[in-house]
């Protein structure tokens, strides 16, 4: 047995994201659910045409085939 295992179907991702900057372009996910945390600060979470505000501890699940784009 390796000591070394890699999933499948779970991706992690950690990013910072610089005042007055995205994450990324708005996007959706069609075959993989997306769990987005706030760790610290606040910004805004752009989920289709609406801008939410969040800060630390808020958390958004979208799950495969969500239809609303989203970034932060």
């Amino acid at each position: 047995m390796s000591a070394q295992r890699r999933s499948d179907k779970i991706g992690l991702m950690i990013q910072t994201v610089a005042p007055g900057k995205r994450s990324s372009r708005r996007h959706r996910h069609l075959f993989q659910e997306e769990l987005l945390i706030v760790m610290a600060g606040n910004g805004h979470l752009l989920h289709g045409d609406e801008r939410i505000p969040v800060a630390a501890g808020a958390c958004v699940c979208y799950r495969a085939g969500d239809a609303d784009a989203h970034a932060f």
